[in-house]
């Protein structure tokens, strides 16, 4: 930090560079690496995540939450989803993983949100039905929000710290909207 006066031109942290140029690049071939040790299926889903990822924080920054969600069907009371067969399972897990392995090699911000409309999307491309939470929690002097989904009764993405969040709304897509059954929030709080 340089300073002028007593006052300092810049101020806040500052990052620390890699000693040597050639620090970041290793950085990128590991990554390469461990990317071409993935299996072709992995390897297709991640890169399906990765662009999704992206195309979700555009569509973020650019359109209003409520055209985001005009193909899903919100929920004003809560909805059980169906029971899933093992394909199903598996392939929400995969997306899951693969969202999130992706997620942490952006150059955007990949938060929550963005994580469960990629997740909502990369399912219902493949006709797979599923629910995505919106919910809050409240501190004495903040409110914060997160997003979760699931398909069947497995988590795709968003398990983590969902249950200190409050549920407020409930989008699904696919086949179900069985109104005539009822479960709880996968969550912890009773509404």
């Amino acid at each position: 930090m340089q300073k002028s006066g007593k006052r300092a031109i810049f101020q806040g942290p500052l990052k620390k560079l890699p000693k040597q140029p050639t620090a970041l690049f290793c950085v990128k071939l590991d990554n390469l690496r461990k990317f071409k040790q993935l299996s072709p299926e992995d390897r297709k889903l991640f890169l399906e995540a990765w662009l999704t990822l992206g195309l979700m924080r555009t569509a973020i920054l650019v359109l209003s939450f409520k055209r985001l969600t005009r193909s899903l069907k919100m929920e004003q009371s809560d909805i059980s989803v169906p029971e899933s067969d093992d394909r199903v399972r598996d392939t929400a897990f995969l997306i899951g993983r693969a969202i999130n392995r992706a997620a942490g090699h952006t150059p955007w911000e990949s938060a929550c949100l963005i994580r469960a409309l990629t997740a909502q999307r990369m399912l219902n491309r493949r006709g797979l039905p599923g629910k995505l939470y919106l919910g809050i929690k409240k501190n004495r002097q903040e409110m914060t929000a997160h997003a979760w989904t699931l398909c069947g009764n497995k988590f795709v993405t968003g398990q983590s710290g969902h249950k200190e969040y409050t549920p407020i709304s409930a989008f699904t897509w696919g086949c179900c909207t069985d109104r005539h059954t009822t479960a709880s929030p996968p969550s912890g709080r009773k509404q």
